[in-house]
């Protein structure tokens, strides 16, 4: 089976067509580099699980706050890719339809905050 669906990726601040098959059933991507107060890191990973896709996403940077890292994961049945309108436009403007992603874990860190007691 293959599946498509349309995602927003942070590597490249926009939506991309990603397609998961059997035979590579995950996408990955990543971005980050130096920032003006420290650097910063953003990945995404979706991949094909059954009758779901699941997607892995995190952050991790430092800026004048100190450092700190948010991850989590989620899922979508294949039949709930394609229902939601992009923020902006009608339902009969949406160049594409998004998925209802449903959130499983959140995660945060802030490593100063921890370092400090709280």
């Amino acid at each position: 089976m293959i599946v498509r669906f349309f995602a927003y990726d942070t590597s490249i601040e926009s939506f991309r067509l990603v397609t998961l098959t059997p035979d590579a059933p995950t996408v990955s991507t990543s971005s980050g580099g130096k920032t003006d107060e420290g650097w910063s890191t953003a990945r995404e990973e979706w991949t094909l699980a059954g009758d779901r896709v699941t997607r892995e996403w995190g952050t991790d940077g430092v800026d004048c706050d100190g450092r700190s890292s948010t991850f989590g994961s989620d899922s979508c049945p294949l039949d709930r890719l394609a229902v939601l309108v992009p923020f902006g436009f009608e339902r009969a403007d949406a160049p594409f339809l998004l998925p209802d992603w449903r959130d499983e874990t959140t995660s945060q860190r802030d490593h100063s905050a921890e370092q400090a007691g709280y």
